[in-house]
């Protein structure tokens, strides 16, 4: 998409989308400035990196938005709705299965920006910085958001809602089972500096060989709050 540009009102069923980077079932790169919204997308999406299932790389702002196809990458940067995050994204949701090997998450593979009222169901697996709605949360906020897909990393920081966290994350749960070799947590394998949670549970099994929680793997610096 051009800078600026908008995306709203479409949808794209069944199609079945092949590619190697910036790879989306709709879109595959979104320039700062531009907003989708209203739209969906139902079929697989395949590639190496930055894959989404909606939208493979997102600068601008993303509302009233699903994608329910399988999405699956050999590289990182992998999500069920987006695969890169630097924007926003509102009221959103992703169902399908989603696997590649790192920054893979449920709904967006790395987060830079918010997300709020959005959820995941698909099962999710890769190595490492593996998670149920997330895979890393750089920075911003994610709230009012839920995960309940199994979340599976064959390496470490894994979460059933983020594999690693240096935002906020505020009204959230996660309830899959997580599984994963180190910092492995039932919410969050990994709590950065200067990160928060809050008003946050999580209610699936935990299983790991090293620096394993059922609410947060490794708490290294952050505050958490109201929580199980």
């Amino acid at each position: 998409m051009a800078q600026d540009a908008t995306l709203r009102n479409i949808g794209l069923v069944a199609a079945n989308i092949e590619g190697g980077g910036y790879v989306g079932g709709l879109v595959g790169s979104q320039y700062i400035g531009g907003s989708i919204s209203n739209v969906y997308a139902t079929g697989s999406v395949s590639g190496i990196q930055h894959v989404g299932g909606l939208v493979g790389s997102q600068d601008g702002s993303i509302s009233n938005a699903y994608a329910t196809g399988s999405v699956s990458s050999s590289g990182g940067r992998i999500g069920g709705l987006v695969g890169e995050q630097r924007g926003s994204i509102s009221n959103a949701y992703a169902t399908g299965s989603v696997s590649g090997t790192t920054l893979v998450g449920g709904l967006v593979g790395e987060q830079r920006g918010s997300i709020s009222n959005a959820y995941a169901t698909g099962q999710v697996s890769g190595s490492d910085y593996v998670g149920g709605l997330v895979g890393t949360q750089q920075t911003d906020s994610i709230s009012n958001a839920y995960a309940t897909g199994l979340v599976t990393g064959t390496g470490h920081y894994v979460g059933g809602l983020v594999g690693t966290q240096y935002g906020s994350i505020y009204n959230a749960y996660a309830t899959g089972p997580v599984s994963g070799i180190g910092y492995v947590g039932g919410l969050v394998g990994y709590q950065g500096s200067g990160s928060s949670i809050s008003n946050a549970y999580a209610t699936g099994p935990v299983s790991g060989s090293d620096t394993v929680g059922g609410l947060v793997g490794q708490q290294a610096d952050g505050s958490i709050s109201n929580t199980y």
